[in-house]
């Protein structure tokens, strides 16, 4: 039994610049959520340093207002509260805001992992789709 031919599919040049301008506006977005991801790891990072200074002891730091303004104060309280969606406001202890740190910083790796595959094949297929416009641009000037 022969095996069966598959139709041709063609693409003409205005619809590879489409679907190039897709995949680079694909590119800008992953890239611009990978930024974000890192982002919040180091903001992460930091809120876990400051959590280490406070139980070490009363150490002069600077407090932050809100709108940039910030106090240069120490901080006495052993009491933590942190935010839930919704703007609630719970009590936590240090442990608590400690778990929750590290299972952000275990959900943004996995985010960073899946952008960065993403970002890859993402570049492939712009590469590929250039190479192809850059033999259609050579064919014509033939």
């Amino acid at each position: 039994m022969a095996a069966e031919k598959q139709p041709q599919q063609t693409i003409t040049v205005p619809q590879l610049k489409y679907l190039r301008t897709m995949e680079r506006n694909k590119y800008t977005q992953l890239a611009k959520r990978k930024r974000m991801a890192t982002r919040l790891m180091g903001e992460n990072k930091i809120v876990k340093e400051s959590l280490k200074e406070l139980v070490e002891g009363n150490k002069d730091t600077i407090i932050p207002l809100g709108a940039g303004i910030y106090v240069q104060g120490s901080i006495a309280s052993k009491s933590f509260k942190r935010t839930l969606p919704g703007n609630v406001v719970i009590a936590s202890t240090k442990e608590e805001i400690e778990k929750e740190l590290t299972e952000r910083d275990k959900l943004y790796a996995q985010d960073l992992t899946i952008l960065d595959k993403e970002l890859l094949e993402t570049r492939k297929a712009l590469e590929s789709m250039n190479a192809l416009l850059q033999m259609a641009r050579n064919k014509q000037q033939k």
